[in-house]
């Protein structure tokens, strides 16, 4: 006869309460055997399950999924599916707390930067920030497709130069040069529109000339500027306008 074990001693053993195994009764996980004089409990094969309940429960499954397992007439290939489902969803949630943190980090280096902040600017800066992350993201797409361009250029540079096509060089040359070059002072400039910069010493919020810009060193969020209102010059947090 299989050793028997009273709810108790199994959440003993299995390290979780009674309330919890109760629970899964309730839902129809695994219900403890009853004998005839209403005593209520859990052989071996009952708390080996409970085992893999708990498991998979740690591991995110919900009990609705793991009920479905449970009762899979092919455990194997539905334990499977699930485990590429529940990977898919820590993935999307592994993803949404990053975002949440980048955001967070930034947040942090504007509080830091401006002591003065009301929350109406807070609401204002954090909006112009989501719609500058959009435009970088158009920018881009768009500065690849001036890379195309000149790749096609040079393409074509080296295709008339072997046959000789002197003029035909001459036109790629040309063409490739003031698209590329007309496209990236028109990407530059409608950046230049879209950004203002935040500096870390006495919190002011400006915007540089054009020149300035171009030329300022800078990195993906920052440019080395010269603050108009405390005259120091260090890099500045960029944000949307």
């Amino acid at each position: 006869m299989s050793e028997r074990y009273g709810i108790g001693e199994v959440a003993k053993k299995l390290q979780v309460s009674t309330r919890t195994l109760r629970f899964y009764d309730q839902k129809g996980l695994l219900k403890p055997t009853k004998a005839e004089n209403g005593y209520r409990f859990y052989n071996e094969d009952q708390v080996q399950q409970l085992q893999v309940i708990i498991y998979l429960k740690e591991l995110g499954f919900s009990l609705a999924k793991i009920k479905t397992l449970l009762q899979a007439d092919h455990a194997q290939e539905s334990l499977a599916l699930l485990v590429n489902a529940q990977l898919q969803s820590n993935n999307e949630e592994i993803e949404k707390f990053q975002t949440q943190q980048k955001q967070l980090h930034d947040l942090q280096k504007i509080l830091t930067k401006q002591s003065n902040l009301e929350l109406t600017d807070l609401t204002k800066m954090m909006t112009n920030e989501t719609i500058l992350k959009k435009f970088r993201r158009r920018m881009l797409i768009y500065g690849l497709l001036l890379d195309a361009i000149e790749i096609i250029g040079i393409i074509l540079v080296f295709y008339f130069g072997k046959r000789g096509n002197d003029i035909g060089v001459i036109a790629s040359v040309g063409i490739m040069l003031l698209v590329v070059v007309f496209g990236a002072f028109k990407l530059s400039l409608n950046y230049y529109k879209a950004v203002a910069y935040v500096c870390p010493h006495c919190g002011h919020t400006f915007v540089p000339s054009f020149r300035t810009f171009i030329f300022a060193a800078h990195t993906p969020k920052m440019r080395r500027l010269r603050c108009p209102d405390c005259h120091e010059k260090s890099y500045c947090l960029e944000v949307g306008r």
